[in-house]
């Protein structure tokens, strides 16, 4: 497994990475020149280092002191931008300099004592791939996170996660021994029984004819989903992003591509849905139109648990033809267990139809690599092409990370084998379809083939890069890293729920190889290139775990699967019995034991007693037709209601949250009633008499403590009458009511305005006024939770405009 140096080696590999790191750890509270300078130091050099590499290694010449030489130079290169990169303009050259010349140095030190320690420790044909498990751990277990526990995370815009990230050390550490260990420990009793059990529990497992197996697997992969919708989310859609790409979906029903907009768009606006020039969903239309398809069958909830359990499908037909039967029914089994998998499956989310389309081109991509038969290979080309094409119509850049990824496999494949060449071109044509038709639906509503709608609606800076974000936050170098090593370090305790890391698991298996195989290299890139990818996207996306990197997870999965068959391959006796074992004792552990918040149950409690606001039933007497021709006034806190107004103003949303974000909050309704009073098209200026009208909000220990925690007012001498009738409105209400849900139980009548029997809209306080006029034959009716009410739910009240 090991050469015989591999002791000093490993305290090499472990010194080397320590030196790498002094930098980062150096600035993880410096200025914001000196990270970034930090961080494209070690870039350079390490791209430089790769470089050298690849052409030494074509003579026999790699050496690790030639690549720390380059690791050396390509840090000092970093010099040569100290004019272009914008984050070193406000700092003096000659100080970048100075730091440079410590960066540097440590460097090229850093990648000498790693590429010794590796030469020292793995023989030349696995060198490669553990270098990756070394940085996985690195990465996600080790010298990543330590950057998370350092202070001043806020500062950059993320999330405080040290007390998750402590939480998960101590489960990986006090948990395992005391959840895991003891089932390992059962397995040294002496005796050839242990190896008489498994053997015979193999054999059974193996006797299952593989269609069973792929059948039984789908049905329980779709139970336990579909049990989790309903358990854990009432079968509803919880989040904005659902509401919004559900409401998109009706549109499409409606046979339009979006609608007209709406004369009064703040009544009926939620965050990510277009008002204006159009009313659609910000979302590429491949979400939207597959939840269509869920609406015709009139249970839409049901379609992400299908497509989970198709996901575990094309995960066993692609570890069935790449690693074998026995890798591909352990593979299926932890994705289907998977909680990140099951729970992101119970929802409307559309990370689910992307993974899915991915892991089809995935499943084809073996057959199209070996098959010998011309036909078959066609046919694989042309459903990796489409499935690919057709992920991006969901999520452009998932779709495009598995593109570049596959694609590169394929032209590999095709350069040893120029007989699959041609079929490259079916794939491009068939990817090219899907793609096509996003482009046109894209021109059709945003005016432009390569405008997105999130661009509508947030303006440029939603795109990828360093920059700053819709809302003037900077996305820096030292954030994307910072929010690359969150992404990985939440992977191991979400993808799996197991008390043993799962990026540990992938690693000790990668170390364990006899050599490097292409498969490997596959999962790897995937995941790499969507972490990375990710990593300069500036929005912090939490749902279930690191969502963005949803779409990579059962490539990670097929790695943790694969472990256990590569260590039993290098070891015997007790260590063979606990490498068998671990997998099912894991899972044993995480599936039957409530350990809240840990393990499956306590991940579906979690979400079960979550977003209960988001979890509210219609009105009953609506619902069974008692009321007829009403409109009703849904309430949410004044927050939300003063976003609205915003939005209704004109204001684009991210003005609308910056002004949100910075101001008093009765500075903010004053500057809000004044612009409403002006005449509608009375618009030229007004974003800056407002801002000239606010103060800013000054936390303390004298602020205002209101209903709604996120309408911050900094003392009470600046509740003005109109503030203060906004307050009052929360005070009048038990509890608030979401109205993203409401929103989708209107309907659309011919011309595409909102019409039926009942129309919810946002309660605005006086601004309600404004729809009298159009809606004037109608009963008007309050949804809400009134305060003398002893339960939560909420009911019909008569419409008091008087408040």
């Amino acid at each position: 497994m090991f050469r015989r140096s591999s002791a000093s080696g490993f305290a090499l590999l472990g010194l080397s990475s320590l030196v790498l790191f002094l930098p980062f750890a150096a600035v993880s509270s410096a200025e914001r020149s000196h990270q970034t300078l930090v961080v494209v130091a070690f870039v350079l050099g390490l791209v430089l280092t790769a470089l050298v590499w690849f052409v030494l290694r074509q003579h026999g010449l790699v050496r690790p002191s030639y690549l720390g030489a380059a690791a050396l130079v390509g840090s000092f290169s970093t010099a040569w931008t100290f004019g272009t990169v914008a984050d070193f303009a406000t700092t003096a050259h000659s100080e970048l300099a100075a730091r440079l010349f410590v960066v540097a140095p440590v460097n090229g030190v850093g990648v000498w004592l790693f590429v010794t320690g590796l030469r020292r420790t793995f023989p030349r044909p696995v060198r490669g791939i553990a270098a990756a498990a070394v940085a996985l751990v690195m990465l996600g277990l080790l010298l990543g996170p330590s950057l998370l526990l350092q202070p001043g995370l806020s500062s950059h815009n993320i999330p405080d996660v040290q007390v998750q990230l402590r939480a998960g050390y101590r489960y990986w550490t006090t948990g395992a021994l005391i959840l895991v260990a003891p089932f390992l420990a059962l397995v040294t009793i002496p005796g050839e029984w242990f190896e008489r059990r498994w053997m015979q529990a193999s054999a059974l497992l193996m006797a299952i004819p593989a269609r069973t197996f792929a059948l039984a697997l789908v049905l329980a992969t779709l139970a336990l989903t579909a049990f989790l919708a309903d358990y854990s989310f009432d079968r509803r859609a919880t989040t904005a992003d659902e509401i919004a790409q559900l409401w998109h979906a009706r549109m499409l029903l409606e046979g339009r591509l979006a609608m007209p907009p709406d004369s009064n768009p703040e009544f009926f606006a939620i965050d990510n849905i277009i008002d204006r020039p159009v009313w659609m969903s910000q979302f590429p239309i491949g979400g939207p139109a597959v939840l269509a398809l869920g609406l015709l069958t009139g249970a839409v909830w049901l379609l992400n648990p299908i497509l989970t359990a198709l996901t575990a499908l094309n995960v066993y037909r692609f570890a069935q033809r790449s690693y074998g039967e026995p890798l591909a029914r352990v593979a299926a089994m932890v994705v289907s267990t998977s909680p990140m998998i099951l729970i992101m499956g119970a929802t409307h989310m559309n990370h689910m139809p992307t993974a899915w389309l991915v892991t089809l081109a995935l499943a084809s991509l073996p057959t199209w690599t070996v098959t010998d038969s011309p036909a078959t290979v066609r046919r694989a080309a042309a459903i990796i092409g489409v499935a690919v094409g057709a992920a991006m119509t969901i999520r452009p850049l998932d779709g495009v990370v598995a593109a570049v990824v596959l694609g590169l496999a394929m032209l590999a494949t095709a350069a040893r084998d120029r007989a699959r060449a041609r079929s490259l071109i079916i794939a491009i044509v068939a990817g090219a379809v899907p793609v096509a038709v996003l482009l046109f639906v894209n021109w059709r509503t945003t005016g432009h083939p390569f405008r997105f709608g999130y661009e509508l609606l947030w303006g440029a800076n939603h795109s990828l890069g360093l920059h700053d974000d819709p809302t003037g936050n900077p996305h820096t170098v030292w954030r994307a890293l910072l929010l690359g090593v969150k992404y990985a370090s939440q992977l191991n305790w979400i993808a799996t729920g197991w008390p043993i890391p799962a990026l540990l698991l992938v690693a000790v298996g990668l170390v364990c190889s006899r050599r490097a195989n292409r498969w490997d290299v596959l999962m790897l890139s995937l995941f790499g290139t969507q972490l990375f990818t990710y990593a300069f996207y500036w929005h912090d996306g939490q749902f279930v775990g690191p969502r963005f990197l949803f779409t990579a997870v059962p490539a990670i999965l097929i790695l943790v699967a694969r472990a256990p068959f590569l260590v039993a391959q290098r070891v015997r006796g007790v260590a063979w019995r606990i490498a068998v074992v671990a997998i099912p004792v894991c899972l044993g552990v995480t599936w039957l034991r409530s350990m809240r918040p840990y393990g499956m149950q306590g991940l579906a409690q979690e979400f079960r007693e979550s977003r209960t606001r988001l979890k509210v039933d219609p009105p009953r007497e609506v619902q069974r037709g008692a009321l007829r021709n009403v409109l009703v006034f849904v309430q949410e806190g004044a927050s939300a209601r003063l976003q609205h107004r915003l939005w209704g103003l004109g204001l684009s949303r991210p003005d609308a949250a910056r002004l949100l974000a910075i101001a008093d909050g009765c500075t903010l309704v004053e500057a809000t009633r004044a612009e409403e009073s002006r005449a509608a098209a009375d618009t030229a200026g007004r974003l800056v008499r407002m801002e000239a009208m606010i103060t800013p909000f000054r936390a303390s220990p004298d602020n205002a403590r209101l209903p709604d925690v996120n309408f911050r007012v900094t003392d009470t001498t600046s509740i003005t009458e109109g503030c203060a009738s906004e307050i009052a409105r929360d005070f009048r209400v038990k509890n608030t009511v979401a109205y993203g849900p409401m929103l989708l139980l209107n309907r659309f009548d011919g011309s595409g305005r909102i019409a039926g029997d009942a129309i919810y809209v946002m309660d605005l306080g006086d601004r309600n006024e404004l729809l009298r006029a159009r809606f004037p034959n109608r009963r008007w009716l309050r949804y809400e939770v009134p305060r003398r009410r002893q339960d939560t739910l909420p009911v019909l009240t008569p419409y008091d405009s008087v408040r």
